[in-house]
């Protein structure tokens, strides 16, 4: 008996974190398609570290997503907030280029480590790499001392990036009044945008 309740306790516990995890999953992909790129990429991220708790080492996909899907995501909301960021900063308006460096601190800057230390996928090293090299190369263009400055500070950290500055923060879990209607949308976003195919090509 006492095995029997410890095996429904087990199942229990698993498939509230699988309702969690599509619940994480709907959020940052509709938040996605929608450009809000900040607000998706806490949704994305925890639902990619949650995918990975309940499907194991091996990625058993019977228990979770199909990862190469989420860190897809994950990976293009990344690419799309550096390039938002990086309009903003060559902006001649002194707040709006600092704020962009704000923006890259706190959500980029935390979220390099999965890229780089965490994920065993190649596209995730690259994405790191090209956002990398997007912003040394901004050392050479001649702009104000105060950006100038503050460009250097952030390219210190985005280079070493650290196991504390680990992107942290817990997404709001919404209550969805359909789950399964509102993860067949997400899906079938993915299938139409073409981003379910290039997740799972690896490019």
């Amino acid at each position: 008996m006492e095995g029997q309740d410890k095996t429904y306790q087990t199942w229990h516990r698993d498939y509230s974190n699988f309702r969690k995890l599509v619940t994480l999953f709907v959020s940052g992909v509709e938040r996605f398609h929608n450009e809000r790129y900040q607000e998706a990429l806490p949704y994305l991220t925890n639902a990619c570290n949650l995918n990975e708790k309940l499907a194991g080492k091996k990625l058993d996909k019977n228990r979770g997503l199909e990862q190469r899907l989420l860190a897809y995501y994950r990976r293009q909301c990344l690419l799309n907030l550096n390039k938002v960021a990086a309009s903003q900063f060559g902006s001649d308006d002194l707040k709006v280029a600092t704020d962009a460096l704000v923006l890259l601190n706190d959500c980029l800057v935390p979220s390099m480590a999965f890229l780089t230390m965490d994920s065993s996928y190649q596209e995730d090293k690259a994405a790191a790499e090209e956002i990398r090299g997007f912003w040394c190369s901004k050392l050479g263009e001649d702009i104000q001392d105060e950006k100038q400055q503050q460009l250097q500070d952030f390219l210190g950290k985005l280079l070493d990036p650290s196991d504390e500055q680990s992107l942290r923060a817990t997404a709001p879990i919404p209550r969805l009044h359909d789950l399964e209607a509102e993860f067949h949308s997400a899906m079938k976003l993915a299938v139409e945008r073409g981003h379910l195919e290039t997740a799972l090509r690896g490019k």
